[in-house]
């Protein structure tokens, strides 16, 4: 038998929290898997003020006394406390490479959501608390079936999700559903001198409901299929990789009075394919480039939606016109993972023919802002680089280094820079190994955001300090670690551009963390 139990306390939001997992063969290659999860938290500790600059500007030049006391706001991020429990158990035969298992899961959450705070008197800024609950059954197989094909792989899972948005008088304003289920089959090829793949077909039905006041999509249907296959070719130093996958999919909205949206029906067949190649140069050093062309069909929110989404604090409108969106894109990397220094850098491109985004408009709609999905030709363009690398022994600890950085730019015609891109980031950690003892320290320097998308605000940067430390007091079983963690050490205020709530709900300040984890 094996198990994994792991602890966890966290001093921003008093959070809670454990899991534990069980494997344990029950005869006959038989091996029954539980799993259960817990987690309880308070309204989050944050670093400085709940609005942004801009936003406590204008609230202090308010002439309403209650619009100026919002610029005081701070440390405590109201109506985000919350819990959350999950349990889990399945059964698997295992046979040498035939392996077949079926399982079941269940998980509730209870957690609000951060207010959207209104400089507007006349309006009353929404606190909805979300209560979810998910049922779901995976289906699982691993079947060997030797000649040309090596291996046929299967997965599938049925699901039930609903949630109820309830206001802070306890009443439900609004119900969700979302029941479907999803299939994936494969099979894998033989190897054949330097010759390999995968091929298969992908499946999926999705349905959606909205009950209730804050109704913005009428009921929904969402069936995709697709086939694909990925080719991998290697001879010597080089290798060769190709893919194409081609998808049929059919979303339908039925008429809905109250949302004035009539019955809809669209249908689209996107087709994607990718061909690459990566040679070794010299000592470990691989160099790559990829070329793209990637299609997809619009979502139901993107095309139907209609209305207030109290989950997101937003008014979303959809464009029933909306076409694929279709991207051509060139990928060059290079990779080394072997010696003292680790490196991986990609530099990317992409060009769209008609990119589907979400626009801030600026009008206010039941109190929320309204966003329109819209869609034009956009260019992106960035880097990702990470490296590591070993610095030797000094004072008995052997130290090693770590560095990451990532940049990306996104220009969409006749609208501007494309809204909720992330600023230039840069992270940069110390690690050291003494005995049974693991320590870190990192510092994340995210750069100011002023390209920004018309009607949305600039962000500003921040630097934060982050350590931990892990002792492991056993050299053998059982594994037992012990750790001490300390996020955002400098408690500053600091905001993800990407996050449509960044005005109103900064991220976490100073987290110390407490976890203990022991397996056997």
């Amino acid at each position: 038998m094996a198990a994994d139990l792991l602890l966890n306390y966290g001093s921003a939001a008093d959070e809670r929290s454990g899991n534990l997992g069980v494997d344990a063969p029950i005869g006959g290659h038989f091996v029954l898997h539980a799993d259960g999860a817990y987690s309880k938290y308070d309204d989050l500790h944050v670093g400085g003020y709940l609005l942004s600059k801009d936003l406590r500007e204008q609230a202090l030049a308010s002439p309403d006394p209650d619009i100026r006391a919002l610029a005081d706001l701070k440390d405590k991020l109201p109506n985000t406390a919350g819990r959350s429990d999950d349990a889990a158990a399945g059964v698997a035969y295992v046979d040498g490479d035939l392996n077949l298992g079926v399982s079941f899961s269940h998980h509730d959450a209870r957690y609000g959501v951060p207010i959207r705070f209104s400089l507007d008197p006349a309006i009353v800024p929404e606190a909805p608390t979300i209560d979810a609950h998910q049922n779901r059954g995976d289906l699982r197989a691993n079947v060997p079936i030797g000649g040309f094909f090596k291996i046929f792989e299967f997965r599938g899972g049925l699901s039930r999700y609903h949630h109820a948005e309830i206001e802070p008088n306890g009443a439900v304003g609004s119900k969700f559903y979302s029941d479907g289920g999803e299939l994936r089959a494969d099979v894998v090829q033989s190897e054949r001198g330097g010759w390999g793949g995968t091929s298969g077909i992908q499946y999926l039905n999705q349905d959606f409901k909205i009950r209730g006041d804050e109704k913005y999509l009428p009921d929904s249907d969402n069936r995709r299929i697709g086939v694909f296959t990925l080719q991998t070719i290697e001879n010597g130093p080089l290798r060769i990789e190709a893919g194409a996958r081609i998808e049929f999919s059919r979303l339908q909205a039925d008429e809905d009075l109250g949302l004035g949206t009539p019955q809809e029906s669209r249908s689209f067949t996107p087709v994607s394919a990718s061909a690459g190649a990566n040679y070794n140069l010299v000592s470990d050093w691989r160099i790559g480039l990829s070329l793209s062309h990637s299609e997809r069909a619009p979502t139901v929110n993107e095309l139907f939606s209609n209305g207030p989404h109290g989950g997101s604090q937003q008014f979303l409108v959809g464009d029933p016109d909306l076409g694929l969106q279709k991207s051509n894109g060139a990928e060059l990397s290079i990779h080394r993972t072997r010696g003292p220094v680790h490196v991986q850098a990609n530099v990317y491109y992409n060009r769209y023919s008609n990119y589907i985004f979400e626009a801030p408009t600026g009008v206010i709609e039941d109190g929320l802002p309204i966003y329109e999905y819209r869609q034009g030709k956009a260019d992106y363009y960035g880097f990702e680089v990470e490296s590591d690398l070993k610095l030797g022994q000094a004072l008995g600890i052997d130290w090693g280094g770590e560095i990451t950085a990532d940049a990306v730019r996104a220009k969409i015609r006749d609208f501007g820079d494309a809204p909720e891109i992330p600023p230039f980031r840069v992270l940069a950690g110390l690690t050291g190994t003494r005995g049974q003892v693991d320590g870190r320290i990192e510092v994340e320097r995210a750069s100011p955001q002023h390209r920004t998308a018309p009607e949305e605000t600039p962000t500003a940067g921040y630097t934060m300090v982050n350590a931990s430390l892990d002792w492991h007091p056993f050299a053998a079983n059982p594994e037992l670690t012990l750790s001490l963690t300390g996020n955002n050490l400098f408690d500053v205020e600091a905001r993800r551009h990407s996050s449509e709530l960044k005005d109103y709900a900064p991220l976490a300040g100073r987290d110390i963390r407490l976890s203990a984890r022991i397996a056997f």
